[in-house]
């Protein structure tokens, strides 16, 4: 081959690799797109990230793991065992280490998974998270007298967080100097003991915003007050506003009373809410639940106990649907005090988007009451089914949970105590129309009920 004809033979080589890669880079958006919707990969790599065990020298606290579909191999970190293999349709459940986060992975397929706790005075169930953020939301909470609030904050990455954390008061919000700019270190959890900060608070909406890097962060309150209801809230926080939150689980009349928690982080703008309720017959519209008044930077509590009509008597259970009636985006997380017997307290962050499937961890780790509420807030009916998927046994799609009807606009109460009192089980909803899903307890262990929102997978 003569020197011109390597000369030209190489300018061609180049001129094809240019064009080439160009292209790809062009076309490599919509590749990644078709393939996610096509053809999922073979290998699928993906962290959830777990709380710490939240109450010191508590053995009990657990989290709880379900592989999306087939094929899962879920890694722990930390954790000294190996990758474990996840038969179909089966879980994991494990334990925290004191103090540290549990960042749990799925090889192969995704994975979802919650996590539980005890204190001295109760029981709390939250979701993990599936993704770090750079602000972090709670609109309930409180500093009043016999109520202990912590929030946690854990960095999963390999570089030191910042994070600021501000309160959400009915009068506004408050900024203390020395809560500005706290360190987190990489791969740890900082708790922040809310009432060492600002006191005496019976309503106390609070963000977590990261000046620095991502963090995750949840919420715990632990209330045993001379007058009032024991128990503990656990919440993850959300990252999201929204015009619209659904809370398909709640109760209403004698011996609960059940409240949400509004916050509004708009500098500039107040917000207009109105709040629906759903019975398993029909919708209620309180007049007192309609364009609520949410000024910007504050937060207000609104109770619901006052509401239903008296003859709705002893405990009712209701959904519950937010909506801003001038547009202006807030957050809202409800609060449960249940009285008497079996009583307790519970609490949860809204969902802001319906779906056709859901799941739903354990609410508590010794269960008994346990049941999933579901709230269908659109216009045609909908035929639902249940799966169970247990740690020590197959899948199980008993009879008496397929084919259920809920109609359109209505809500449901679905029992699992047949199947799952005294162990960990999630369940599976999918439904023909778009539904929200929520999943209760009570901890006969501890004696407090829990919740727990589903997490939405196919829309």
């Amino acid at each position: 081959m003569t020197e011109r004809a390597r000369d030209l033979m190489l300018v061609v080589v180049v001129v094809a690799l240019t064009v080439a890669g160009a292209a790809l880079g062009a076309g490599s958006d919509d590749v990644e797109v078709a393939t996610e919707r096509s053809t999922p990969a073979a290998f699928v790599e993906r962290a959830i990230y777990c709380p710490p065990s939240l109450a010191a020298g508590d053995s009990n606290a657990r989290f709880s793991v379900a592989g999306r579909s087939e094929g899962a191999t879920v890694g722990l970190e930390p954790s000294d065992q190996e990758e474990l293999n996840l038969a179909p349709g089966q879980i994991l459940v494990g334990s925290p280490s004191e103090g540290s986060a549990v960042d749990v992975v799925g090889f192969g397929a995704p994975v979802e998974a919650t996590a539980l706790t005890r204190a001295p005075v109760g029981a709390g169930a939250t979701g993990c998270s599936a993704l770090a953020g750079t602000r972090w939301y709670f609109a309930a909470g409180s500093s009043a007298l016999g109520y202990d609030e912590r929030i946690m904050v854990y960095n999963p990455f390999p570089e030191e967080s910042v994070v600021r954390l501000s309160f959400y008061t009915p009068t506004g919000e408050k900024v203390k100097a020395n809560l500005t700019d706290i360190p987190v270190r990489a791969g740890t959890t900082r708790e922040i003991n809310v009432n060492e900060f600002i006191t005496l608070q019976d309503e106390l909406g609070a963000s977590v915003s990261a000046i620095r890097g991502r963090v995750v962060a949840w919420r715990m309150l632990v209330a045993d007050p001379k007058v009032g209801t024991a128990g503990v809230e656990f919440s993850l926080g959300t990252t999201q506003t929204s015009p619209t939150w659904f809370f398909p689980a709640g109760g209403a009349g004698t011996g609960v009373t059940e409240a949400i928690s509004l916050l509004n982080p708009s500098t500039t703008e107040e917000a207009a809410i109105t709040i629906s309720l759903t019975t398993n017959d029909g919708s209620l519209q309180p007049q007192k639940l309609v364009e609520i008044s949410v000024p910007p930077g504050s937060s207000k509590r609104v109770p619901l106990y006052e509401t239903p009509p008296a003859r709705l008597g002893s405990v009712t259970d209701v959904s519950a649907l937010v909506t801003s009636s001038n547009g202006i985006e807030v957050v809202a997380e409800r609060t449960t005090a249940y009285r008497g017997e079996g009583g307790g307290l519970t609490s949860e962050i809204g969902a802001v988007s319906t779906a056709r499937e859901w799941f739903l961890g354990p609410a508590a780790l010794d269960p008994t009451r346990d049941r999933v509420s579901v709230m269908n807030p659109a216009s045609e009916d909908a035929i639902l089914d249940v799966t169970l998927m247990f740690e020590d046994s197959q899948p199980k799609a008993p009879a008496a949970l397929q084919e259920l009807a809920l109609g359109a606009g209505l809500r449901r109460e679905i029992n699992l105590d047949r199947w799952t009192t005294g162990r960990a089980a999630w369940a599976v909803i999918t439904a023909d129309a778009p539904i929200v899903a929520e999943r209760s307890a009570f901890d006969r262990g501890a004696n407090d009920p829990a919740d727990v929102m589903g997490t939405p997978v196919r829309r």
